[in-house]
């Protein structure tokens, strides 16, 4: 994906996050994105099926669903980090978490919090 078709997948994002409660994070790492998507259950739902049924799609993983107290990235629509604009991203460690991440399909783990709050950390900085 260029820079350009990023921009415009990030804006047409967060205008529709904004209009139905959502919030996220969406990270880019190579040519593969993670993302986690919070809000309401038939919403996200929603959402979910409108993305696997996306042209642009492939190879679509689903790790989890969970009922949260509390979202993580409450004030973005939808947070964006990509490792090559990050000087500071450990790429080493980004790709055991994805890896390990992957592996966690069931319930909201240490390791899951661990990841995205490592990711709200770099959105931070």
């Amino acid at each position: 994906m260029t820079p350009e078709n990023i921009s415009a997948l990030l804006l047409k994002s967060k205008t529709y996050n904004q209009a139905n409660a959502i919030t996220g994070c969406l990270l880019y790492y190579g040519d593969e994105f993670i993302q986690l998507i919070e809000g309401d259950q038939k919403t996200v739902q929603d959402l979910y099926q409108r993305i696997i049924k996306g042209p642009r799609h492939t190879d679509i993983i689903f790790l989890g669903e969970n009922h949260i107290e509390e979202r993580t990235f409450a004030d973005w629509n939808m947070a964006y980090l990509n490792s090559a604009e990050n000087n500071e991203f450990d790429k080493p460690l980004f790709v055991r978490n994805m890896l390990t991440l992957s592996q966690m399909i069931s319930g909201k783990t240490r390791g899951t919090k661990a990841f995205w709050y490592m990711a709200k950390q770099l959105l931070q900085k």
